[in-house]
């Protein structure tokens, strides 16, 4: 049997089942994940909590349901990982938030790459203005995440990529 047949096998028991739960930490493309998938580790840092009073802004709130199917709690849930996990991470499945206009003020928009943590199905924001490093990531959910896989600073949880159907 070939390494390809192998791969395709492979590739098409992923997506059927859709679920990276098994995918080794680490492993990319043509090991044992389908194409764009990847598992990684992450630690639980604390936020300067900045993100809540712009997460509360209906245009927010509007854009990330329109691309991502939910609408997100008003606040982030902050991840550091390596930086060759952000590079990676951004050769997957991306969505572009639109920059808008509320009340005369202009807020910059943004790119979510779909992930899970934990199981929990979230976004990295990665907004067009920020100050944080690219190997820490602001996550949203629909819920508050630290909560809901209750996480406290210096945890490790573990997030997979995860496709835009």
């Amino acid at each position: 049997m070939s390494l390809q047949t192998i791969y395709n096998a492979e590739v098409a028991k992923w997506s059927k089942a859709q679920d990276l739960g098994s995918c080794p930490v680490g492993v990319r493309k043509f090991e044992s994940c389908p194409p764009h998938a990847m598992r990684f580790k992450a630690t639980v840092r604390s936020g300067r909590e900045e993100a809540q009073e712009y997460l509360e802004i209906d245009g927010y709130q509007d854009g990330i349901e329109d691309l991502l199917g939910f609408r997100p709690f008003p606040g982030t849930l902050n991840l550091e990982v390596d930086k060759d996990i952000y590079r990676e991470l951004k050769e997957g499945s991306v969505q572009r938030l639109e920059s808008f206009e509320a009340e005369g003020e202009q807020y910059p928009g943004g790119f979510l790459y779909p992930i899970s943590v934990e199981g929990e199905e979230a976004a990295v924001l990665e907004p067009d203005v920020t100050d944080h490093p690219p190997e820490v990531l602001e996550v949203v959910a629909e819920d508050k995440l630290r909560d809901k896989i209750k996480a406290q600073d210096g945890d490790t949880v573990v997030c997979n990529t995860r496709k835009l159907v």
